[in-house]
């Protein structure tokens, strides 16, 4: 029992689901257990936990990865950015297709390495502009919302307001007209307006119990 005791305690808990911090940092799951090479702290090395999902990656038949907000990479130092640059490199060779979805700062990253900007196609996400097929955009999210009364989200004065405050992403215009369309529930009001997307552009949902007049 004592022997067997021992043996167990010297296996160090590490991660079979990874993650990484906005700092670079990894963290593991202590559930799991795996005997890999550690740091002088104790720790499981990095290149440790990248051999370790890349074998879970090809076990479990992964086909794509979507790695998203990942411009948080650019927040960690020089050298894990570039292990994580590494890390994306070695999972692209084991023949599963990655998607990035970030910003303009980690393309300029990525292009800086020919390996890694030969193995990606750039797609821009359009940004919406004053014209019909926004106006038409917005006509059918309103008839989607089901509000007793008529907002005209489409109206010349909402959509300039949209574009003016920089709303010009599908994803933006639906968090801010959501969360208006929520405001609009919670103080029982039957259509949206410039103020009620005022509101939800600057505080967001503001949850229930919010009144007329407490903006």
């Amino acid at each position: 029992m004592q022997r067997g005791a021992a043996e167990k305690s010297t296996r160090r808990p590490d991660a079979r689901r990874l993650c990484t911090t906005t700092r670079g940092q990894y963290r593991y799951d202590e559930h799991r257990t795996l005997n890999s090479p550690a740091t002088e702290d104790g720790r499981t090395s990095p290149s440790a936990l990248c051999e370790v999902a890349l074998t879970l990656i090809a076990s479990s038949g992964v086909r794509q990865i979507l790695i998203d907000e990942a411009g948080n990479l650019l927040n960690a130092g020089r050298s894990t950015q570039q292990q994580s640059l590494a890390f994306i490199k070695a999972i692209t060779n084991r023949g599963v297709t990655i998607s990035i979805a970030s910003t303009m700062n980690l393309v300029n990253v990525l292009a800086a390495d020919e390996q890694l900007q030969s193995r990606f196609t750039r797609v821009e996400i359009p940004m919406w502009a004053e014209s019909e097929s926004f106006r038409s955009f917005l006509a059918s999210i309103e008839l989607e919302l089901r509000l007793p009364q008529a907002s005209g989200l489409s109206d010349q004065a909402i959509v300039r307001w949209l574009v003016s405050r920089g709303c010009c992403t599908t994803s933006r215009v639906l968090e801010v007209i959501c969360n208006a369309k929520r405001i609009a529930d919670s103080q029982g009001l039957a259509r949206i307006d410039i103020r009620l997307l005022d509101i939800a552009l600057s505080h967001g949902y503001v949850g229930e119990g919010t009144r007329h007049g407490d903006f």
